[in-house]
């Protein structure tokens, strides 16, 4: 399984082509091939998603035809999310824009979440023709709140990373650059982190989309253990860049998941 695992990052990765035009993160030809396939992916399911809500119209809606409708949904918000992180990242800070920006290959821990929702779905899906409505454990009434965590979670990101403009980045950076600033308007008056915040919600809201009650609960906590591990790390690193600066600002915003350290405890270094 591991192995398959690293076959597949690979492919994600593109690590085994030789031409740099894929091999290289900047190479347009990389670029093209993730957007053209995200592209695919998103229309063939909003053209599904049409088609099934016609059906529906004229037909009573079955248990099944609801988790149908449900998985497109989630595939769409996924596949626009993974469109959004390159184009707002070319939008707000072109000097760092590239293929890696689709953050498709982001990690095995998210591949390996992706493939066990997916799983824990098309398993719920099967069982359904066998044993009926008992399969589905979670109330049909959270899908709608899964929707809601999707997309106020995406529109947090988002702005906050069009707010950080060009000191965004997909990755800490321990060295300050020059232009280098502390933000500390808009979505940053509130939270201090809003980019995670937006993920933290919208990587939970995913999976209540689809009703998925393991999956849910799996994201919530690999979710808030990933930035349990990171928030403290890059608030020592924000601190070492700004001093009492950031100190005083992390006294007046909220991180916003819950249970993670707050910051003030950080010290200078």
């Amino acid at each position: 399984m591991v192995e398959i695992l690293d076959k597949l990052q690979d492919v994600l990765g593109f690590r085994h082509c030789t031409n740099p035009v894929f091999s290289n993160e900047l190479g347009v030809g990389r670029t093209a091939v993730i957007a053209t396939l995200l592209g695919f992916i998103l229309g063939l399911h909003l053209t599904l998603l049409v088609g099934l809500a016609v059906y529906s119209s004229d037909n009573e809606s079955s248990l099944s035809g609801i988790l149908l409708f449900q998985w497109c949904i989630h595939v769409c918000v996924i596949v626009i999310f993974h469109l959004l992180e390159f184009f707002v990242t070319a939008y707000c800070n072109s000097t760092v824009v590239s293929a890696t920006s689709f953050v498709v290959d982001q990690s095995k821990s998210y591949t390996t979440a992706m493939i066990v929702s997916s799983l824990e779905f098309w398993l719920k899906f099967g069982f359904l023709q066998v044993f009926g409505e008992l399969v589905v454990i979670l109330p049909l009434s959270l899908r709608w709140v899964g929707l809601f965590l999707v997309f106020t979670g995406q529109a947090i990101r988002s702005i906050a990373m069009i707010t950080c403009g060009s000191s965004f980045n997909h990755l800490i950076q321990r060295k300050k650059k020059e232009d280098h600033v502390l933000v500390t308007h808009g979505i940053y008056s509130i939270f201090r982190h809003p980019s995670y915040v937006g993920w933290f919600y919208w990587s939970i809201g995913t999976q209540l989309v689809c009703l998925n009650p393991f999956s849910t609960i799996a994201y919530a906590f690999a979710s808030w253990y990933f930035f349990k591990q990171r928030i403290p790390y890059e608030e020592k690193t924000l601190t070492s860049h700004f001093g009492e600066e950031y100190t005083e600002y992390i006294e007046k915003t909220w991180l916003g998941i819950p249970f993670i350290p707050h910051g003030s405890n950080v010290k200078h270094s």
